[in-house]
């Protein structure tokens, strides 16, 4: 895991490096900056987790994480802060969360865990093979999976589309871990998609319309109401 902290103020920077390596040990490659003039050449991509003051010296938190996000969609951007005068502008970089400081290192070690779980449910894959080929799908990239005319229909985010001849059953087992569930005979959603359920239709963050079936309705609901209560 690779992790980019940046604030000014060193107390901080090294407090939040502590909490990490607390919490990670060897495992994780943390770099450190004080100043936005020093990310210039900063590859973002290699990312997982940025830890972002939102106010940098005469700069602003808030700006470098709408350009780093331009060129890593995926990665989880925590904001530190003194105040909440940027939460408004910050929202446009879709923060993961805020830390005040001084830090709270029990509020830090709950959303550093809820972090780095979403991270390997991003990061973990599934194996699909289908006419002598086997596709390698990132689980948190498929929106739904629904069964028609005798295959598996694996719908990514991006609307591409991949075929499998495992059964709806087969692939929720696999799946089910990963916040997925069978809102219906044909349909296996990634209840992290949904925006909305009104009567029977669940209407995916996408725009998709699907159809959930009377008796999957209260499992579908409850799974959603935990996965947006724990974000």
């Amino acid at each position: 895991m690779k992790i980019f902290v940046i604030d000014d103020e060193k107390f901080y920077a090294e407090k939040i490096v502590g909490l990490i390596n607390e919490r990670c040990g060897y495992n994780v490659h943390i770099d450190v900056y004080s100043s936005v003039e020093d990310t210039v050449d900063v590859d973002w991509h290699k990312y997982d987790i940025a830890f972002l003051d939102i106010e940098i010296g005469g700069n602003l938190g808030v700006d470098l994480a709408l350009k780093i996000r331009q060129v890593n969609t995926q990665i989880i951007i925590f904001f530190i802060t003194n105040h909440t005068k940027y939460i408004s502008e910050a929202l446009m970089s879709m923060p993961f969360q805020y830390l005040k400081k001084p830090v709270d290192e029990n509020l830090f070690k709950n959303e550093f865990n809820r972090a780095t779980e979403k991270l390997l449910n991003m990061k973990s894959t599934i194996s699909v093979p289908w006419n002598n080929k086997n596709y390698i799908l990132k689980i948190g990239e498929i929106e739904y999976i629904e069964s028609a005319n005798r295959k598996r229909e694996i719908v990514l985010l991006d609307k591409v589309k991949y075929n499998s001849l495992s059964t709806i059953k087969e692939l929720e087992l696999q799946l089910s871990a990963y916040g997925f569930i069978k809102c219906h005979n044909s349909f296996l959603i990634n209840v992290k998609q949904i925006k909305r359920i009104n009567d029977n239709i669940i209407t995916m963050e996408s725009g998709t319309y699907i159809s959930v079936s009377r008796k999957c309705m209260e499992a579908t609901k409850k799974m959603f109401l935990n996965i947006a209560v724990r974000g």
